[in-house]
């Protein structure tokens, strides 16, 4: 049964649709992030075991760059799980105003449907009225026929 409610909720259905790939797209790039942030300090580390070991190897710019990309990340990482913490709260709030008027359109249906059977309701009541009525009518000609004196 449709309701006043239908566009707007599907226009809220929408936005959670469209928040949910946000919300599972900044997860992906945080994940990325993380990743790429562990390979960077495997790299560092096993670079850090191979330039200890081979003193003559200039590892000093190498280890420069691996660090301000590992502190680049960090930062992106803070980014990112600072727009996805904030993407959810606003899933939080649409949802609750989702299930709002989620409960307002299932209200009105309900409404709608009591309105419904409360007038079938009457129908059926008035049809019983109108022939109990016809039953008294009928059954007071029917007396009003016989003689009042009794038998004849």
């Amino acid at each position: 049964m449709k309701t006043p409610f239908d566009p707007a909720l599907r226009v809220l259905q929408r936005e959670m649709d469209d928040m949910r790939t946000s919300i599972g797209v900044a997860a992906d790039q945080l994940a990325q992030i993380e990743r790429r942030r562990a390979t960077i300090a495997e790299a560092l580390s096993t670079e850090q075991t191979l330039a200890s070991a081979d003193w003559w190897m200039p590892a000093t710019a190498y280890f420069s760059r691996a660090r301000a990309e590992r502190t680049r990340l960090a930062h992106v990482a803070a980014d990112t799980s600072t727009h996805l913490a904030a993407l959810r709260n606003k899933a939080v709030e649409s949802y609750g105003s989702l299930r709002a008027v989620e409960v307002a359109a299932d209200d009105h249906r309900s409404e709608t449907a009591r309105t419904l059977a409360n007038a079938e309701q009457a129908r059926i009541d008035d049809f019983a009225s109108a022939r109990i009525a016809r039953q008294l009518r009928q059954t007071r000609r029917g007396n009003d026929r016989t003689p009042a004196g009794g038998a004849a």
